[in-house]
């Protein structure tokens, strides 16, 4: 008898429990009527909960006194379903796009922005896009803290100097260390990427932050991250831009043929200097006083052939560039694949006269998941046709400046 009295002792707390649980079961589609797997159900103030199978169906055991149940999955707006006077409950999500707080990619991992100790600066694909510049470590410049890039050239696609809190070495490398998806790449290969493929950069700029590279990552490390696909419907998008260049006006005016023949004359008879021949031809040179009158009159004749010679040296060699860039792609998935892809044709023609780029770009990502296995797949094609003018940066005379 006492061993009967303890057993409904025991199991009462257990009777009442279960007295006061109910179950409710459902289905979870998306807006198309597709079951949706693993969306998170939870009865609103308590901690239980529930993920729904692969046909989007859900069984949780909740108390009676739950009011509703809340419906959350990533890419999808959350939904909260009343079941007070109901044991079923059938839900439809819509898509929807949830504000994230900001990350910084820091190599192998990812830390939210306001708990990483280290010192790294974001740029986001707002402030890449829009910007007409063929290379990314050219629009890099001014939007980064610490980040200094300058283009040593004004030709189409040429790289530039960029350096992270300065330089880290006399006659050593000082060039950053550029990782794009987890696989370091040379500051070369930007011509062949298009910026408008990149969903962000970021940029590592001590110890702390590059501790992960080692030696590599002494001069700084800038970390790029390519777009990818998000679930829902594809999205396409069609970008076309256009935009001309011209030669910054001198400050000062070029002097004429006959301005440079007196010029030329004065600074012989003054300095006794042969820089041209408004002295070498000069009837006044001491050098032509033994001339017979023949030879005088063909240098004459020679002088006034130069002071009649008007060429625009400005419209022969330069010219107003013009570019343009035209670029298809799409995105889209469910909770198994995503992609993204583009294509981009990219051209520049530089203010001197064969300078000039001309680019093709292909990017196609590729996320599958399921809840075993997950890989990414990440590809790019570019090709690149440059002309550049001769020996710039000298005083020759194949460079048009000069």
């Amino acid at each position: 008898m006492r061993k009967a009295l303890l057993l409904v002792v025991l199991l009462l707390p257990m009777l009442v429990v279960m007295a006061q649980n109910k179950t409710v079961t459902g289905r979870i589609t998306d807006e198309s009527g597709n079951p949706l797997a693993g969306v998170s159900v939870s009865a609103k103030g308590s901690r239980v909960g529930t993920s729904t199978n692969q046909n989007g169906m859900f069984s949780l055991s909740v108390p009676t006194n739950t009011r509703s149940l809340v419906f959350t999955s990533v890419g999808y707006q959350a939904r909260e379903m009343d079941i007070a006077s109901d044991n079923t409950a059938n839900a439809r999500l819509e898509i929807g796009v949830t504000e994230s707080e900001n990350v910084v990619v820091t190599g192998y991992t990812r830390e939210r922005a306001s708990k990483y100790a280290g010192s790294a600066a974001k740029v986001t694909s707002e402030k890449i896009n829009q910007v007409p510049m063929a290379s990314i470590d050219q629009i890099l410049q001014g939007r980064a803290p610490g980040l200094w890039s300058v283009a040593g050239s004004g030709q189409p696609g040429a790289a530039a100097t960029v350096l992270i809190r300065g330089a880290g070495s006399i006659n050593g490398v000082t060039a950053p260390l550029y990782v794009m998806d987890g696989i370091p790449i040379e500051g070369g290969t930007f011509q062949s990427l298009n910026p408008s493929d990149i969903e962000s950069v970021d940029v590592l700029k001590d110890a702390v932050s590059t501790a992960l590279y080692g030696s590599r990552g002494a001069n700084g490390v800038i970390v790029i991250t390519t777009k990818r696909g998000k679930a829902g419907k594809p999205v396409f998008s069609l970008k076309s831009q256009a935009g001309f260049a011209n030669r910054t006006t001198p400050k000062f005016e070029m002097m004429n043929a006959e301005e440079r023949l007196q010029f030329e004359k004065e600074v012989g008879q003054e300095f006794g200097l042969t820089i041209g021949p408004g002295w070498y031809l000069s009837r006044d040179n001491p050098r032509n006083a033994g001339f017979s009158a023949t030879d005088l009159n063909e240098m004459d004749r020679r002088l006034d052939s130069l002071r009649n010679t008007k060429v625009d040296w400005v419209d022969l060699f330069f010219r107003t560039g013009t570019f343009q860039e035209h670029e298809l792609s799409a995105s889209g998935g469910n909770d198994k694949v995503k992609f993204y892809t583009s294509l981009n044709y990219y051209k520049q023609e530089g203010i001197a006269r064969r300078s000039d780029m001309e680019r093709y770009t292909f990017r196609g990502n590729l996320d599958f998941s399921s809840n075993r296995f997950s890989a990414s797949i990440s590809s790019g094609i570019g090709f690149t046709k440059r002309s550049f003018i001769e020996s710039e940066n000298t005083t020759a005379i194949t460079n048009p400046f000069s």
